[in-house]
């Protein structure tokens, strides 16, 4: 409708078309309508229809019906293009993809483990470096102060291994940060090589050996000495130390006077 050069929609209609399988059923749609809504014989329309479809006599046809029945199957209406690219090569980029994501998981995976090996290694260098039996000016290892280590980690005891409860208590009983339980069943599995739960004094020694670079740089530090009694051991073995190293210095010293003093009584 229009008013004052303005258009608005009053009413709209939609329709919707259902294709059926044949003409028969067709018919028989019509004859259930008929009957649905009473329509009287005089007023129903013949069927099968004798005159035309509409007024301009004309049936629609297949083709007519296809034109607004989108699920019509004769006719098109989206067709897939082409693929301009074949299966191989997005198959192969998508392999090589993922191999390289696998080898970026596996590197990442191996560089934490060893980070995490030489953390547990050095922790375990300190609390030996701590707690151990030096001698010597050097302070030097010895296997008679590993074994002897050994048997205080083994609370003394006489079966000659290490279980994990004794490991943990050493560990966790100095002033250093304590090791948290992954840490830990990592370091215990690499001290028990033949995995049978407990650490033998020669899986001991073994592990120390790799840890000896780690223990020779610790055992000097400052934090290292505090614990051994606030450096006083050390401080002993430093003063023997610097005392034999005084004499072996003033030695040859004395020698040089006394052949001075032997010379002088033979000229005279």
């Amino acid at each position: 409708m229009t008013m004052n050069n303005s258009t608005t929609l009053v009413q709209s209609l939609r329709f919707q078309f259902t294709k059926l399988a044949d003409a028969q059923a067709f018919e028989n749609a019509i004859l259930n309508k008929y009957n649905e809504f009473n329509i009287t014989e005089s007023t129903r329309s013949d069927i099968p229809m004798t005159k035309g479809c509409n007024q301009a006599g004309e049936c629609p046809t297949e083709a007519d019906f296809c034109e607004i029945d989108p699920r019509c199957a004769t006719t098109i209406k989206y067709q897939e293009p082409a693929a301009s690219l074949k299966a191989g090569p997005i198959v192969g980029i998508v392999v090589a993809a993922f191999i390289v994501l696998i080898a970026l998981l596996y590197y990442f995976h191996l560089k934490a483990l060893q980070e995490q090996a030489a953390r547990n290694q050095s922790m375990f260098a300190r609390r030996i470096a701590e707690t151990i039996k030096l001698e010597g000016p050097d302070r030097t290892l010895t296997p008679e102060a590993l074994a002897e280590e050994f048997k205080k980690i083994d609370n003394g005891n006489v079966d000659g291994a290490i279980d994990k409860k004794e490991l943990w208590d050493f560990l966790n009983s100095g002033n250093v940060a304590k090791m948290n339980e992954k840490d830990f069943n990592a370091l215990f599995a690499a001290l028990d090589t033949d995995g049978d739960g407990t650490v033998s004094f020669m899986e001991f020694s073994a592990y120390m050996g790799k840890a000896y670079g780690d223990f020779e740089k610790l055992k000097g530090s400052q934090s290292v000495r505090d614990m051994r009694g606030a450096g006083r051991m050390d401080n002993y073995y430093s003063g023997i130390s610097t005392r034999i190293l005084s004499i072996s210095t003033e030695a040859p010293k004395e020698v040089d006077k006394m052949e001075e003093i032997a010379e002088d009584e033979e000229n005279v």
